[in-house]
C-alpha cells in the first residue's frame, strides 16, 4: 500500500498514538514525545513515496511470479519424479516476468 501521512508520522515517531482527520491532518497527539511538524511529516512522506515508487518493479514481479505451491510441485516433480518439464516451464515464466519488469540499475 502506498505510504500516507499516517505512515510518515509512524516512521518519524515509532509507536506514536495520534488521530488524523479525513484530509490527513493531525488533529490529536498522544505521544510519546512531541508531535512532528507538518513540514517534517511532508518531507518524510515524500521520502517514503520515493522509496515505494523505486520498488514498483519488485511488486509487479511478485504479482506475476508463479505461486510457491506451483514452484514446490515443479521442484518435486523434477527432483523426485524425474520430470523436469514443469520446472523448466516455470523457470521460463519467471524469466519472462523478470524481462518484463527489469531490476533497476543503480549507480
Amino acid at each position: 500500500m502506498k505510504p500516507d501521512r499516517s505512515a510518515a508520522i509512524l516512521s518519524l515517531r515509532p509507536g506514536a498514538s495520534f488521530a488524523l482527520d479525513a484530509s490527513g491532518q493531525l488533529v490529536a497527539w498522544h505521544g510519546p514525545g512531541e508531535a512532528p511538524t507538518a513540514d517534517e511529516v511532508s518531507a518524510e512522506l515524500a521520502l517514503l513515496i520515493a522509496l515505494w515508487d523505486a520498488d514498483a518493479w519488485r511488486r509487479a514481479r511478485l504479482a506475476e511470479y508463479p505461486s510457491v505451491a506451483d514452484l514446490t510441485v515443479a521442484a518435486w516433480e523434477a527432483s523426485i519424479e524425474g520430470r523436469p518439464e514443469s520446472a523448466a516451464a516455470l523457470q521460463a515464466q519467471r524469466e519472462a516476468v523478470k524481462a518484463k519488469y527489469p531490476k533497476p540499475v543503480t549507480s
